[in-house]
Protein backbone atom coordinates (compact mmCIF):
# COMPACT_ATOMS: atom_id res chain seq x y z
CA UNK A 1 0.00 0.00 0.00
CA UNK A 2 2.83 2.41 0.90
CA UNK A 3 4.50 1.83 -2.49
CA UNK A 4 1.20 2.51 -4.25
CA UNK A 5 0.94 5.87 -2.45
CA UNK A 6 4.56 6.81 -3.21
CA UNK A 7 3.46 9.26 -5.92
CA UNK A 8 0.84 11.00 -3.79
CA UNK A 9 3.27 11.46 -0.91
CA UNK A 10 5.46 13.65 -3.13
CA UNK A 11 2.70 16.25 -3.54
CA UNK A 12 2.16 19.02 -0.99
CA UNK A 13 -0.90 21.17 -1.57
CA UNK A 14 -1.68 23.89 0.94
CA UNK A 15 -4.77 25.99 1.37
CA UNK A 16 -4.20 29.08 -0.75
CA UNK A 17 -3.88 32.49 0.87
CA UNK A 18 -2.68 35.90 -0.21
CA UNK A 19 1.12 36.11 -0.36
CA UNK A 20 3.79 38.74 -0.89
CA UNK A 21 5.09 36.91 -3.95
CA UNK A 22 4.72 33.84 -6.12
CA UNK A 23 8.01 31.95 -6.42
CA UNK A 24 8.09 29.85 -9.60
CA UNK A 25 10.72 27.14 -9.49
CA UNK A 26 12.53 26.44 -12.72
CA UNK A 27 12.32 23.10 -14.47
CA UNK A 28 9.41 22.28 -16.71
CA UNK A 29 7.99 25.49 -18.14
CA UNK A 30 4.35 25.27 -19.20
CA UNK A 31 2.80 23.62 -16.14
CA UNK A 32 4.52 25.96 -13.68
CA UNK A 33 3.91 29.13 -15.69
CA UNK A 34 0.21 28.31 -16.13
CA UNK A 35 -0.20 27.67 -12.40
CA UNK A 36 1.51 30.96 -11.54
CA UNK A 37 -0.67 32.84 -14.04
CA UNK A 38 -3.80 31.43 -12.38
CA UNK A 39 -2.57 32.49 -8.92
CA UNK A 40 -1.62 35.96 -10.13
CA UNK A 41 -4.93 36.49 -11.93
CA UNK A 42 -6.77 35.31 -8.79
CA UNK A 43 -4.98 38.20 -6.99
CA UNK A 44 -3.17 35.87 -4.59
CA UNK A 45 0.06 37.86 -5.08
CA UNK A 46 1.16 40.86 -7.12
CA UNK A 47 4.77 39.79 -7.71
CA UNK A 48 6.30 36.78 -9.47
CA UNK A 49 9.86 35.74 -8.62
CA UNK A 50 12.08 33.30 -10.52
CA UNK A 51 15.76 32.39 -10.20
CA UNK A 52 18.12 32.18 -13.17
CA UNK A 53 19.28 28.58 -13.52
CA UNK A 54 22.05 26.82 -15.43
CA UNK A 55 20.95 23.19 -15.25
CA UNK A 56 21.72 21.19 -18.43
CA UNK A 57 18.14 19.79 -18.42
CA UNK A 58 16.71 23.27 -18.30
CA UNK A 59 18.90 24.45 -21.18
CA UNK A 60 17.75 21.41 -23.16
CA UNK A 61 14.09 22.23 -22.38
CA UNK A 62 14.44 25.82 -23.58
CA UNK A 63 16.08 24.66 -26.82
CA UNK A 64 13.18 22.24 -27.35
CA UNK A 65 10.82 25.18 -27.02
CA UNK A 66 12.74 26.98 -29.78
CA UNK A 67 14.65 29.37 -27.55
CA UNK A 68 18.31 29.73 -26.69
CA UNK A 69 17.65 31.76 -23.58
CA UNK A 70 17.36 30.64 -19.99
CA UNK A 71 14.16 29.15 -18.64
CA UNK A 72 13.62 32.13 -16.34
CA UNK A 73 13.74 34.60 -19.24
CA UNK A 74 11.56 32.30 -21.35
CA UNK A 75 9.03 32.13 -18.50
CA UNK A 76 9.19 35.92 -18.13
CA UNK A 77 8.28 36.31 -21.81
CA UNK A 78 5.41 33.85 -21.42
CA UNK A 79 4.08 35.77 -18.41
CA UNK A 80 4.24 39.06 -20.31
CA UNK A 81 2.50 37.49 -23.33
CA UNK A 82 -0.35 36.51 -20.98
CA UNK A 83 -0.82 40.07 -19.81
CA UNK A 84 1.30 40.15 -16.66
CA UNK A 85 3.20 43.47 -16.45
CA UNK A 86 6.99 43.17 -16.69
CA UNK A 87 7.24 45.31 -13.54
CA UNK A 88 5.54 42.50 -11.57
CA UNK A 89 8.10 39.88 -12.65
CA UNK A 90 11.50 39.60 -11.01
CA UNK A 91 14.28 37.31 -12.28
CA UNK A 92 17.00 36.81 -9.67
CA UNK A 93 20.53 36.22 -10.89
CA UNK A 94 22.72 33.55 -9.37
CA UNK A 95 23.03 30.62 -11.76
CA UNK A 96 21.14 28.12 -9.60
CA UNK A 97 21.79 24.44 -10.25
CA UNK A 98 19.22 23.00 -7.84
CA UNK A 99 16.14 23.73 -5.75
CA UNK A 100 18.50 24.32 -2.82
CA UNK A 101 20.32 27.04 -4.80
CA UNK A 102 16.99 28.64 -5.74
CA UNK A 103 15.94 28.68 -2.08
CA UNK A 104 19.23 30.28 -1.01
CA UNK A 105 18.98 32.99 -3.68
CA UNK A 106 15.37 33.77 -2.68
CA UNK A 107 16.48 33.91 0.97
CA UNK A 108 19.15 36.47 -0.01
CA UNK A 109 16.39 38.60 -1.54
CA UNK A 110 14.27 38.33 1.60
CA UNK A 111 17.22 39.34 3.80
CA UNK A 112 17.00 42.75 2.10
CA UNK A 113 13.17 42.78 2.26
CA UNK A 114 12.12 41.94 5.83
CA UNK A 115 8.50 42.91 5.09
CA UNK A 116 8.21 39.79 2.93
CA UNK A 117 6.83 36.99 5.08
CA UNK A 118 4.61 34.88 2.82
CA UNK A 119 5.60 33.05 -0.37
CA UNK A 120 3.43 31.02 -2.74
CA UNK A 121 5.71 28.26 -4.02
CA UNK A 122 4.85 26.92 -7.49
CA UNK A 123 6.34 23.77 -8.98
CA UNK A 124 5.34 20.60 -10.78
CA UNK A 125 3.13 18.50 -8.52
CA UNK A 126 5.65 15.71 -7.89
CA UNK A 127 8.29 18.23 -6.85
CA UNK A 128 6.26 20.18 -4.29
CA UNK A 129 6.89 18.26 -1.06
CA UNK A 130 10.68 18.38 -1.39
CA UNK A 131 10.56 21.97 -2.65
CA UNK A 132 8.48 22.97 0.38
CA UNK A 133 10.91 21.28 2.79
CA UNK A 134 13.86 22.94 1.06
CA UNK A 135 12.39 26.45 1.18
CA UNK A 136 11.18 26.01 4.76
CA UNK A 137 14.68 24.99 5.89
CA UNK A 138 16.28 27.80 3.87
CA UNK A 139 14.11 30.49 5.49
CA UNK A 140 14.64 29.33 9.11
CA UNK A 141 17.84 31.39 9.68
CA UNK A 142 15.94 34.62 8.95
CA UNK A 143 15.03 36.78 11.93
CA UNK A 144 11.31 36.44 11.16
CA UNK A 145 8.96 33.63 10.18
CA UNK A 146 8.31 33.15 6.48
CA UNK A 147 5.17 31.22 5.61
CA UNK A 148 5.67 28.93 2.61
CA UNK A 149 2.43 27.99 0.84
CA UNK A 150 2.83 25.13 -1.60
CA UNK A 151 0.79 25.31 -4.82
CA UNK A 152 1.36 22.27 -7.05
CA UNK A 153 0.63 22.89 -10.69
CA UNK A 154 -2.71 21.46 -11.76
CA UNK A 155 -1.24 21.37 -15.28
CA UNK A 156 1.41 18.79 -14.38
CA UNK A 157 1.24 15.60 -16.43
CA UNK A 158 2.29 13.42 -13.45
CA UNK A 159 -0.31 10.80 -12.42
CA UNK A 160 0.27 10.32 -8.69
CA UNK A 161 -2.37 7.62 -8.16
CA UNK A 162 -1.15 5.39 -11.01
CA UNK A 163 2.52 6.46 -11.21
CA UNK A 164 3.77 2.87 -11.70
CA UNK A 165 1.97 2.55 -15.07
CA UNK A 166 4.09 5.06 -17.01
CA UNK A 167 7.86 5.08 -17.44
CA UNK A 168 8.11 8.85 -17.06
CA UNK A 169 6.18 8.82 -13.78
CA UNK A 170 8.24 5.89 -12.44
CA UNK A 171 11.42 7.84 -13.22
CA UNK A 172 10.03 10.97 -11.52
CA UNK A 173 9.08 9.08 -8.35
CA UNK A 174 12.46 7.38 -8.00
CA UNK A 175 14.39 10.58 -8.74
CA UNK A 176 12.36 12.56 -6.21
CA UNK A 177 12.91 9.99 -3.46
CA UNK A 178 16.66 9.93 -4.16
CA UNK A 179 16.70 13.74 -3.99
CA UNK A 180 14.66 13.58 -0.77
CA UNK A 181 17.30 11.30 0.79
CA UNK A 182 19.99 13.78 -0.28
CA UNK A 183 17.96 16.60 1.27
CA UNK A 184 17.65 14.91 4.67
CA UNK A 185 21.25 13.63 4.74
CA UNK A 186 23.07 16.71 3.49
CA UNK A 187 21.09 19.71 2.29
CA UNK A 188 18.83 20.37 5.28
CA UNK A 189 21.71 21.02 7.69
CA UNK A 190 23.56 23.09 5.08
CA UNK A 191 20.49 25.26 4.43
CA UNK A 192 20.01 26.01 8.12
CA UNK A 193 23.64 26.87 8.83
CA UNK A 194 24.76 28.56 5.62
CA UNK A 195 24.45 32.31 5.56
Amino acid sequence: MMLKNAGSLLIKEDRLAHADAIVVLMGSVEDRVNQAIDLYKDSLASQIIMVETISPEIIKDSLKLGSQQSNAMLCRELFISKGIPASDIQVLQGGARSTMDEAMIVRSLLEKNPDTDTLLLVSSAEHTFRAFLTFKAAMEPLQWNVLIISSPSIYTDFKDETWWRRKGDIREVFQEYLKMINFFLFQKRKLKTYS
